[in-house]
């Protein structure tokens, strides 16, 4: 942490002085203490924070990616754009099974256009034996059942979503597949050419003649990572479930296989990927190597990985240069290094920090920790990367669920209006509260009005206030020039606050204060800065509010938040 960071953390500094964050659109980003006047080059100092599911325990960093080529403006849809991530079966039912499926997608379209979003995002939608959901993929050419009758289907929902101005993207699976797939059966019986297809290893005699696992590799869950196959006779690798084994990403005979998986899906229109588990790709090559405890040194971060996602990105590109790629990583920041170095067809780790890292104890503080993060490692991207802020995911318990429907509603005002690209898991919107993790038994959208704890699209929509209506007013405000400009400086931070000036350059443009409350406590500041790479003036006229409030005028001299309170202000350029 800066000794400027660690000053206002620490409350020794008046009221007056702000940390800024400015984000430029030369990418020259940089910390200005504006009560000092230092400035220190973001470059410099990359705070190395880690963390998962729980708010602030200390563990590797999960987030997405995004690159794609660069192109004219008209391709670029992604750099500013909100991508929807569906899980087919929870979503709409379309043939009255109590399942979601293709034609229950098809027919709530409208309801997807109307949230102005740019994308959907399927979660996997191929033939599974469903031990570990939809992610022990035992076909990767061939759809579930439960959700579509025949590859037919798919190219009707993949016409009707572009026919509404859509874009899709496809979940994919690259790190292990099903037991039961086809590849795995040929590699078990050393069939080729997919004998070396998964990991595989004779292991080690014991001394009483017995085989042991090669080293002491764990999976995710803390068990053996090694099981024996009687027809091979030897063990394989799988990192998660038993059920879902380790592809060799070693084998050239599986990458030129993998390339044929993303040319079949996008002869079929799809528009790009989203692939899971992008850190766990390759492993040691010396299987004998045993982790210290804790430390997954042979199983995560290989440096293979980048090679291969970036030949991925290669592949993309000679089939529809204006693809995009989105990647499931850890370890953000030191990872966005690696992939700047393949700047034609690399991949930008982006983070999903807003819904897992902030805590209430910290507010604005912590916010302003994680953006300062991110903006720092982006000084190394190029132009054909933007970062992206995810809220929820179909493996992570509702955002409000974890932190409460106001602070849920604050966050995703944040996520919203923060430069680079937001990507929202389906029921988001909505302010849910379920907290299953499974698609058997999270319940489908409450699209209708019911007896349930939450409130449904057909309540919301009337009500200008609810999450689903915010959420529309904040899609709207990211097609204004200040929103889709990366250009950001920020205000009042402080325990309780966030908060931040969007605008483009140009005299004519109208510029926007956002602030949200993440804390714990009422706070009652001053927003007005008549020096600085931007003025705030007194008065501004209120957009958006996940409030209750009559004013069209903000004095933001005297502008008080609540916990979970969130606003966005407009205002002229040309005000001082």
């Amino acid at each position: 942490m800066s000794e400027t960071r660690m000053r206002r953390a620490n409350g020794s500094q008046p009221p007056s002085d702000r940390v800024q964050v400015v984000w430029s659109d030369e990418q020259q980003y940089h910390l200005e203490y504006s009560g000092q006047g230092e400035k220190m080059p973001l470059r410099d100092t990359i705070v190395m924070l880690m963390f998962a599911g729980s708010l602030i325990s200390l563990v590797p960093i999960l987030a997405l990616g995004i690159a794609a080529p660069e192109s004219s403006s008209e391709s670029l849809w992604w750099k500013n754009g909100v991508v929807y991530e569906v899980e087919p079966v929870s979503f709409a039912d379309g043939n009255g099974d109590a399942y979601g499926d293709f034609q229950g997608l098809i027919a709530k379209l409208p309801y997807i256009r109307d949230l102005g979003v740019s994308a959907i995002r399927l979660n996997p939608i191929f033939r599974s034996q469903l031990s570990s959901e939809t992610f022990d993929i035992s076909d990767y050419r061939d759809i579930n059942p439960v959700i579509a009758n025949s590859i037919d289907e798919f190219d009707q929902l993949v016409s009707k979503i572009h026919e509404f101005g859509l874009h899709l993207l496809l979940d994919l699976v690259p790190n292990h597949s099903s037991d039961n797939h086809a590849w795995f059966n040929a590699s078990r019986h050393r069939q080729s050419p997919y004998d070396d297809f998964y990991v595989w290893h004779g292991g080690i005699r014991d001394s009483a003649g017995g085989r042991q696992s090669p080293n002491n590799w764990l999976t995710v869950d803390g068990q053996s990572a090694w099981t024996w196959d009687d027809s091979r006779e030897q063990f394989y690798l799988h990192q998660f479930s038993q059920h879902q084994p380790d592809l060799n990403w070693r084998s050239e005979n599986l990458q030129k296989q993998f390339l044929k998986v993303i040319t079949f899906w996008m002869k079929h229109g799809v528009d790009g990927f989203h692939m899971w588990n992008i850190d766990h790709l390759v492993e040691a090559e010396d299987l004998t190597k045993s982790e210290p405890e804790g430390r997954p040194l042979f199983t995560q971060h290989q440096p293979e990985n980048v090679k291969i996602t970036s030949s991925w990105r290669k592949h993309m590109d000679s089939i529809d240069p204006n693809s995009v790629l989105l990647l499931d990583v850890k370890d953000t920041e030191s990872l966005m290094a690696k992939w700047a170095s393949y700047q034609a067809t690399g991949v930008m780790p982006a983070n999903r920090l807003l819904s897992e890292q902030i805590a209430l104890e910290c507010g604005g503080i912590c916010v302003n920790e994680v953006i300062e993060r991110i903006s720092r490692a982006s000084y190394h991207l190029p132009f054909n990367y933007t970062v992206t802020w995810a809220l929820g995911e179909i493996n992570l318990p509702r955002v409000a669920y974890e932190h409460g429907r106001k602070t849920a509603s604050a966050l995703q005002m944040l996520q919203m209006t923060l430069p680079g690209m937001a990507s929202t898991c389906s029921g988001e919107e909505l302010g849910l509260t379920d907290s299953t993790l499974s698609w058997t038994q999270r319940p489908l959208m409450p699209w209708f009005k019911s007896s349930g704890d939450d409130r449904s699209v057909e309540e919301q929509e009337p009500d200008r206030l609810s999450p689903l209506s915010v959420y529309k007013q904040l899609t709207r405000l990211r097609q204004e020039p200040a929103f889709k400009s990366i250009r950001m400086n920020t205000t009042v931070i402080n325990e309780n606050v966030y908060s931040f000036v969007r605008y483009a350059v140009g005299k004519f443009y109208t510029r926007y204060l956002v602030a949200v409350n993440l804390g714990l406590k009422e706070s009652e500041d001053d927003y007005v800065m008549q020096a600085g790479p931007v003025a705030v003036p007194q008065n501004a006229t209120l957009l958006v509010a996940n409030f209750p409030t009559d004013l069209k005028i903000v004095n933001l001299k005297k502008l008080r938040l609540k916990p979970g309170d969130g606003v966005v202000v407009e205002f002229p350029s040309n005000t001082l």
